[in-house]
């Protein structure tokens, strides 16, 4: 994929108001699905993009939406530290999603481990409605289904939701990729 800095930079200039032109642009890696970028514009600030490689489906935006609402707990003092979402869209025919660029820390102490654990705990906690999500969105490449379930009256039960989306899809495909089931056995799960 060769990526147009000038594209690139005219649309996030109208959209978040980036200052081009952009300065770089460095693959981030540690995904497996989408393409992601490092981007610094003419002012030296850092942006990450993230860009829909060819899977089908719109998986961006969820991601969008789910970021947007972890992002405004955390502005609120009870969430846990995402990225902020500043931008949803197309840039050359791709989807493409662009965040606040955090940089990533290879030594990270006992603490910072605790903290996590501490503010992932916290999150959870936090109750809405109804068991669920509002929209569709996915697991890696999976579809996952809105599944919003009020008759949970605030019990925490996904238990009715895993069989009823994935009814063992996920554990199954999972065993599969890993060369697990062999022979008459492949039938099993």
């Amino acid at each position: 994929m060769i990526l147009d800095k000038s594209e690139i930079g005219s649309v996030l200039q109208s959209a978040i108001g980036l200052a081009p032109p952009i300065g770089c642009i460095t693959p981030v890696f540690g995904g497996c699905i989408n393409r992601s970028f490092k981007l610094v514009d003419n002012h030296g600030l850092p942006y990450f993009l993230k860009i829909n490689s060819n899977h089908p489906f719109p998986i961006l935006k969820p991601e969008f939406v789910a970021l947007s609402e972890l992002y405004k707990l955390y502005m609120e003092g009870t969430g846990l530290r995402v990225p902020k979402p500043l931008w949803h869209g197309k840039i050359l025919e791709r989807e493409c999603l662009v965040l606040e660029y955090i940089p990533m820390s290879s030594s990270a102490s006992t603490g910072s481990w605790r903290q996590l654990g501490n503010d992932l705990a916290r999150l959870h906690k936090i109750r809405g409605p109804a068991f669920g999500w509002h929209i569709d969105n996915f697991i890696g490449s999976s579809p996952q289904k809105k599944y919003i379930n009020s008759k949970l009256g605030g019990i925490l039960d996904a238990e009715p939701y895993w069989q009823s989306t994935f009814d063992g899809a996920i554990p199954r495909l999972s065993v599969s990729r890993a060369g697990w089931i062999h022979g008459k056995d492949a039938g099993i799960i």
